[in-house]
């Protein structure tokens, strides 16, 4: 028994040796290509765009919720479709829907409300910035 699991191991190390070059030969080539990591670590560095006021769960439209970090198309459906047969009555009854966790949670929860209007704005990076560049 112990002899075929010293075996095993041995194996899954020439394995890992034999694969090892052509891992960093794929990396190699991705860094060349300008994909992989740089290209998100590039994409980190562009001004994001600032949101202002709040979002009524129980009013705003589907393209409204996308505008919330995190949510895209497919979420922001699940919402109005879960809204239509229980309206929201805490801002934390949103973790019922699926893929929106704790973690989304604290990204959401400056951004909600589920009463009053909805006064969401996206303030586009660089607005009323223009005097910093001319100087």
């Amino acid at each position: 028994m112990i002899r075929l699991f010293r075996s095993a191991i041995v194996m899954l190390s020439l394995i890992f040796v034999a694969a090892a070059p052509a891992l960093a030969q794929s990396r190699a080539a991705a860094k060349e290509s300008g994909g992989g990591r740089e290209e998100s670590a590039a994409s980190a560095v562009r001004p994001r765009a600032k949101l202002s006021g709040v979002i009524n769960l129980n009013q705003a439209d589907a393209e409204a919720l996308e505008l919330l970090p995190g949510i895209g198309p497919t979420r922001a459906a699940a919402i109005v479709e879960y809204r239509k047969s229980r309206p929201f009555k805490r801002v934390d009854d949103l973790v019922r829907i699926k893929g929106i966790g704790k973690k989304t949670m604290v990204k959401l929860r400056p951004y909600l409300a589920v009463s009053g209007q909805t006064t969401l704005t996206l303030d586009q990076p660089g607005e009323g910035d223009e005097d910093k560049d001319t100087k």
